[in-house]
């Protein structure tokens, strides 16, 4: 799904039929809105469409390739590769550690501190809109190939997020730390920024987000498709302000 255009890169994120996830689209919307709110680098989308048969034309978003030429990548598996050459222990992915140990990769302690950050923002990030699928191929270091400091690679893919925390309790995929009730006490416990970005996110909400995106992206907002989105974002905004406020308060 990948275009040149203007010898720029970019790529195309279709629309279609998605059961399991029918505001996937949306969603990846969403979370560069908030992304850019909480001041965490990610990409950014434009509305596409690609001409197909018969003159009818498939729709989605569009994202500039992010990676730059003084900058190397890496996916996130590598630091487990180097955590596990360090601790000759395998990774355990929930144990909340992982964050302090982001210090192998880092070589100062001011570079550790916005490495850290940085996670903590997209963690407090993915656990308000309730994001499913932050695997290995979704998160990326870049590498200063002057410097050699590292630092997160722009965010992207925040689509695969659940309406609301499901019967069995919290447990969302992330490849750095997994995010269950154990892990989320810990972090609000051992990182006070956690539990400010997580407030500062609750606060902003998903319901005024929406129309702010509306807004940017010229949507009719007089259409029943805005209203089912809109009506989906106003119950899980007061779901998750039910239930992260729980947590908040311990």
């Amino acid at each position: 799904m990948m275009y040149k255009m203007n010898n720029i890169w970019y790529y195309f994120k279709v629309e279609k039929e998605n059961r399991a996830y029918p505001f996937y689209l949306i969603d990846e919307l969403m979370g560069s809105f908030l992304a850019k709110k909480i001041e965490i680098s990610s990409v950014s989308y434009l509305i596409g469409s690609r001409k197909q048969k018969k003159n009818k034309y498939q729709f989605g978003l569009v994202s500039k390739n992010f990676k730059e030429p003084e900058f190397e990548y890496c996916f996130c598996d590598c630091y487990q590769e180097l955590c596990y050459l360090n601790s000759k222990k395998f990774y355990d992915f929930e144990n909340y550690k992982n964050i302090e140990n982001l210090k192998i990769v880092c070589g100062s302690k001011e570079e550790t501190y916005r490495l850290i950050q940085q996670i903590l923002k997209m963690l407090a990030l993915d656990l308000f809109m309730l994001q499913k699928d932050r695997n290995n191929s979704n998160i990326q270091f870049q590498i200063n190939k002057k410097t050699q400091q590292i630092e997160l690679a722009p965010l992207y893919d925040f689509s695969n997020c659940i309406p609301k925390i499901e019967k069995e309790g919290i447990y969302l995929k992330n490849y750095i730390l997994r995010l269950t009730e154990k892990t989320i006490k810990e972090l609000l416990s051992q990182y006070p920024m956690f539990s400010a970005y997580l407030t500062y996110l609750l606060e902003i909400g998903f319901t005024n987000s929406w129309k702010e995106i509306c807004a940017s992206y010229a949507f009719n907002q007089n259409s029943l498709a805005y209203e089912e989105i809109l009506k989906y974002y106003q119950e899980k905004e007061e779901s998750q302000r039910n239930n992260l406020s729980l947590y908040l308060k311990k």
